[in-house]
């Protein structure tokens, strides 16, 4: 799914996934307990939905993996490392 790109692309990327799982995150209660975020092979659409309703074309990510726990106060927030994986395997930096 790598493709090379700037740092700039990698940032955007990263920003837009922060802002779908934030969004995932801040509203859990009106989602599935399935809910998944997904990312189009090839034109980086990036979505919510139950991993029923993409294709092969979609690289699948549980959202309960991209929650963690904060270390001060043990409150959950989005794993803002976990995204940046994410966005790093989209986007290669040479």
């Amino acid at each position: 799914m790598t493709n090379s790109g700037s740092y700039t692309q990698r940032a955007q990327f990263n920003d837009l996934l922060f802002s779908v799982v934030e969004e995932y995150f801040s509203d859990k209660e009106a989602y599935s307990a399935d809910t998944q975020l997904a990312i189009h092979i090839k034109t980086k659409d990036v979505k919510l939905g139950e991993k029923s309703e993409f294709s092969r074309a979609w690289y699948i990510y549980p959202t309960d993996k991209l929650i963690r726990f904060n270390e001060e106060d043990e409150t959950e927030e989005v794993d803002v490392d976990a995204i940046f994986d994410i966005a790093s395997s989209c986007y290669f930096i040479r």
